[in-house]
């Protein structure tokens, strides 16, 4: 039987420079840059203290499932970036890929390490490669070609006399592939857009796909569908009813937009007095650091640890780059008292008025106020209609708009439709109106009452004039029962999910409070009472450890040749040990070991006396050590 052949410690730090490129790419490609510097800690670790293990086993698969498990774990403090693969896969993708990268530097698979490195950044390749992340690229591909080229041989022989020819070859068909590539992708991009169009007609419904998330501008359909992320944006320390991220005041009849006096009219939001603010306090913590408006109740006051401005529509957006701070608003997140709008907000097409005005007779027949007005229209909307993430107000008929179809046949929407109709309504009768987006926000947590808001919570409603009170009033037409029993399917909703859903949000929220505070976030974590607790017993677990003499590095088997394999036997021989409940002492000799093994109850005390017997042989005779000898000492 030959001897395995096995690198020396050496040539496997020679490995360790090209997987740090990897993984310091990954780590900056999905802002997990801690998370990827203790992954290559970990392989120097192994590296370090020699650790390895046979390839034989099925390890791999072991190896494989810790790593989906870890890039799990690693979703909640910080999600990658949104690319072709999503956030969930991705994440669980990469992990396997970290698990198979100890695997193979532990097995010592030189060539399934090396391509494990190309697949990890492959992967994190998925999102947009800018800045800082093309120099580490480009280091990695030199790198990683310069490690294959050797480890393979190729140089030496491309190099000799009889290899150069073969050499020039391959040169010139990779100046080719290069030139051929550069040369066809612009047409490939030319491409690309069509191709994806097509695969998704193929894929999904050809009505219009929309997301369920913020945008400037909203614009009306006459047919398309809602899809729904998950994807968090904002954790709260407690639940308002509702987060305002956009006032629209202008509409001509399909499309919403901000006005310019909304947006350029602009004051800086007051700043807390001593550290405390006006009404109920609301700490908040962005998920979504691309976020420009700050989402916040109504009436929203003050602020502290941040720095924004207010528009005229009571946004915020933040100044700078914000990630968490402390807000106060008004408990019944009432508006402030302000002067009148002007007649843009009662605006509205002509031919739109003339079809709503018969419509809006049936829904309100007699004179009222205002208010009356904005609640018999929202009544009706909760009365009449049913909440639906697709839409169709295509009609065979006469042309007719939009949303007189919708409201005249009763069509199912989903909220910008009802918010639209409720405001076209309301301006037919000459009420200032104007359509809000934002979030709902679900319910807290179980534990701590924290919540969690996602992209699926986005909502849009309707503010209304109200003279009388010299302020602006929130309306929401929006059917909320059949919404309710939409949406809840999407995500389980009983306690233990919601437990789960809290803790992992608690994850999300200390990982992010390390990465922007982190000398306030670890004195916060190191005054909570379990983990000092956990202080003295893992100083009495090393006492004992220490005591005990558990070590299995130390003892009579004390390695004292050059033979990397040798090292392998002795190490599996005193696991195997160790299984049997026999723990080497500091002084025992191999007779010693073997006697406290045969008072073991079915001990393999026969194979233990061969495996010393021949290992004695191997270490003072200079007798190769082989492979039967790896699986001797395995018992």
């Amino acid at each position: 039987m030959s001897a395995t052949r096995v690198l020396d410690t050496g040539s496997r730090w020679s490995w360790l420079p090209v997987a740090g490129l990897a993984l310091l790419y990954h780590g900056l490609a999905h802002d997990r840059l801690a998370g990827a510097m203790l992954g290559l800690a970990g392989l120097a670790l192994v590296i370090w203290r020699d650790l390895r293990l046979d390839r034989t086993g099925r390890g791999w698969i072991v190896a494989v499932i810790m790593g989906i498990v870890m890039g799990a774990l690693q979703l909640p403090l910080g999600e990658p970036p949104s690319g072709p693969i999503g956030p969930f896969p991705l994440s669980l993708l990469t992990g396997a890929m970290l698990g198979l990268l100890y695997w193979f530097l532990l097995s010592e698979q030189l060539l399934w390490f090396g391509v494990t490195q190309w697949v990890l950044v492959a992967l994190s390749s998925s999102v947009a490669v800018t800045g800082p992340l093309w120099g580490v690229l480009w280091a990695f591909i030199l790198g990683g070609l310069v490690q294959g080229g050797y480890a393979t041989g190729v140089p030496q022989v491309v190099f000799s006399r009889r290899g150069w020819p073969a050499g020039v070859v391959a040169a010139t068909c990779l100046l080719v592939a290069l030139s051929a590539s550069q040369a066809l992708s612009p047409r490939i991009r030319a491409l690309e857009e069509p191709f994806l169009a097509w695969l998704q007609n193929l894929m999904f419904d050809p009505r219009r796909v929309v997301r369920a998330s913020q945008t400037r501008d909203i614009t009306l359909m006459l047919r398309g569908k809602m899809e729904l992320f998950p994807r968090p944006v904002l954790d709260l320390s407690r639940t308002p009813t509702r987060l305002r991220t956009q006032v629209m005041d202008e509409f001509d009849g399909l499309h919403w937009s901000s006005s310019s006096r909304l947006r350029q009219t602009r004051r800086p939001l007051e700043p807390a007095v001593q550290g405390r603010g006006a009404g109920t306090r609301l700490d908040f913590l962005l998920l979504d650091e691309t976020l420009d408006q700050i989402p916040a109740p109504a009436g929203t006051s003050a602020g502290l640890r941040f720095q924004a401005t207010v528009d005229a529509g009571g946004v915020l957006t933040g100044v700078g780059r914000v990630h968490d701070g402390t807000l106060w608003y008004d408990p019944q997140e009432l508006l402030p008292v302000e002067s009148p709008p002007g007649e843009g907000m009662t605006s509205l097409p002509d031919s739109l008025r003339a079809e709503l005005q018969p419509l809006l007779q049936e829904i309100v027949p007699e004179a009222a106020s205002p208010l009356e007005v904005a609640r018999q229209v929202e009544e009706f909307f909760h009365r009449e209609f049913e909440y639906s993430l697709e839409v169709d107000l295509m009609t065979d008929g006469p042309r007719q708009h939009p949303l007189a179809v919708m409201i005249r046949e009763r069509r199912p929407a989903w909220c910008v439709y009802f918010a639209s109709a409720h405001a076209a309504l309301l301006r037919t009768a000459g009420i200032p109106t104007r359509l809000v987006g934002g979030y709902l926000v679900p319910e807290g947590g179980p534990l701590t009452g924290h919540v969690v808001v996602r992209e699926q919570d986005a909502h849009a409603w309707v503010e209304v004039w109200i003279e009388s009170e010299q302020r602006w009033r929130m309306f929401d037409p929006t059917p909320s029962e059949s919404r309710q029993q939409l949406l809840e399917p999407q995500q389980a909703s009983g306690w233990s999910s919601r437990l789960g859903r809290e803790l992992q949000a608690w994850a999300r929220r200390v990982g992010l409070m390390l990465k922007h505070h982190p000398g306030q976030t670890l004195a916060r974590l190191l005054g909570l009472p379990l983990l000092l607790l956990l202080v003295p017993w893992a100083a009495w677990r090393w006492r004992e450890r220490r005591r005990r003499g558990r070590s299995g590095r130390q003892g009579p088997l004390v390695l004292d040749s050059s033979d990397p394999l040798l090292g392998r036997v002795r190490h599996e021989f005193v696991r195997s040990l160790v299984r049997w409940g026999v723990n080497p002492g500091p002084q025992e000799t191999e007779s010693d070991l073997l006697a406290r093994l045969a008072q073991r109850p079915d001990a393999p005390l026969p194979r233990a006396q061969e495996f010393v017997t021949r290992y004695q042989r191997a270490r003072y005779q200079q007798v190769p050590a082989d492979d039967d000898l790896l699986r001797l000492a395995q018992f």
